[in-house]
């Protein structure tokens, strides 16, 4: 009976409550890009936030129902052909470049691979990327540390064990 399972939900909506209206979150891992497509298309949570999975980003038919879905955002039009630093580099910088004034986010559950250039601030259980000259986007704000927890100490499917160390490294940062 799983009626009263809420730990997928629960993570995805976490993922997308910090992030300011339109804004941009890049997923990496299967468990959290589910949760947010779901969230987003069927429930219609935060569908202004641009969520680009960064297994996905490469493929063709992904970029063309993004677009479709997000007109007037600029995805980077070179080559995107694997998933290492400079890949993502090239990614986020051109990201950031053709969609100036949106907040990036990056939620991961398997390690952060961070851009160089770029500095990673806790941010619920998630980072805000941030170049790393703006030591005022550096700062942590209480605004990013939102939750909805019914489910932290209920057991729901395999995939609870793989977000639990995602709330314990969110609980961590709040607590310093």
């Amino acid at each position: 009976d799983r009626h009263s399972a809420y730990a997928e939900e629960d993570y995805g909506r976490n993922a997308l409550l910090g992030v300011p209206p339109g804004g941009i979150m890049f997923v990496a891992g299967d468990t959290l890009n589910a949760a947010v497509e779901y969230l987003q298309v069927v429930d219609g949570y935060r569908p202004d936030v641009a969520v680009i999975p960064t297994s996905l980003v490469h493929f063709e038919w992904w970029r063309q129902s993004f677009r479709r879905h997000h007109p007037g955002f600029v995805l980077p039009e070179q080559p995107l052909e694997s998933d290492d630093v400079a890949w993502m580099t090239r990614l986020v910088s051109g990201i950031l470049t053709g969609n100036p004034g949106r907040t990036v986010y990056l939620v991961t559950q398997d390690g952060l691979n961070i851009p160089p250039g770029f500095a990673a601030v806790p941010a619920g259980i998630g980072y805000r990327l941030v170049a790393v000259g703006n030591t005022a986007g550096q700062r942590i704000r209480l605004v990013d540390w939102s939750f909805s927890a019914r489910s932290l100490g209920a057991a729901s499917g395999n995939h609870h064990n793989d977000l639990q160390p995602i709330y314990d490294i969110a609980w961590r940062e709040v607590q310093l």
